[in-house]
């Protein structure tokens, strides 16, 4: 019984752990994404932004999780094209 309470807490513990370290990847690419094409094409932080006609994180964000969706899944082998 002791030891399903300790299996149970394990798992509640290392999943909010890798909640927080996903959130943490998404949010750190995508403004990666967002300030690296901005820097890239205009040399401003900001330019992206004032290019498209929404939040150029939110572009960040589907670009980076498909991506990381892409490569997470399924084979080793889908890494080569990386």
């Amino acid at each position: 019984m002791a030891n399903d309470v300790w299996k149970t807490f394990f798992i509640i513990i290392l999943s909010l752990y890798m909640y927080g370290a996903i959130c943490l990847k998404y949010v750190s690419g995508a403004e990666s994404f967002e300030e690296g094409v901005s820097f890239t094409f205009w040399d401003n932080s900001h330019a992206f932004d004032d290019w498209l006609p929404f939040e150029a994180y939110h572009l960040g964000l589907i670009v980076f999780g498909v991506l990381s969706t892409y490569f997470s899944f399924g084979n080793i082998e889908n890494a080569k094209t990386l």
